[in-house]
């Protein structure tokens, strides 16, 4: 677990607790705040939920997915979802003491630059250019963190 090599000192039921915790309230934030997401925002939400529904239930549900769960269930699961990965990729730190309508925008802006990221990865996965696959592992890494320090 990458919070028990930051906090060496800290025991796990602590570090369990508090990243709960934090992934809660994010989550609490970044639903609050899905209601005002773009079109676009939501097609990247799905990509989420994708992640998250093994690919035989895809496979059989098909678009049954999108029509049949109710949305508030597809909802929250994109909220937790979003604000686990963050948190577990991130660290604690990241979201800790952050105002919910910040990590609301924070989170958005971090699924917009998650998939921007993911794009540049296949793209040099692609390439024959030297150091381009371990140019393409860096980049999965750490590449959406400091994606977010463009400020387009």
């Amino acid at each position: 677990m990458a919070e028990g090599r930051r906090h060496p000192h800290t025991p796990l039921t602590e570090l369990s607790t508090e990243l709960s915790k934090v992934i809660n309230q994010a989550a609490d934030a970044i639903r609050a705040a899905m209601d005002s997401w773009t079109p676009a925002d939501r097609e990247l939400a799905k990509q989420v939920v994708r992640e998250h529904i093994p690919q035989k239930l895809q496979d059989t549900a098909g678009d049954r997915l999108w029509t049949d769960i109710p949305q508030a269930y597809l909802d929250w699961m994109v909220a937790k979802r979003l604000a686990s990965g963050i948190v577990y990729r991130e660290g604690v730190n990241f979201l800790e003491g952050v105002e919910p309508d910040a990590v609301a925008a924070l989170s958005l802006r971090y699924l917009r630059k998650r998939d921007e990221n993911r794009r540049l990865v296949e793209q040099l996965k692609g390439s024959t250019a030297p150091g381009a696959a371990r140019a393409a592992e860096l980049l999965a890494r750490a590449g959406t963190r400091a994606a977010l320090e463009d400020f387009d």
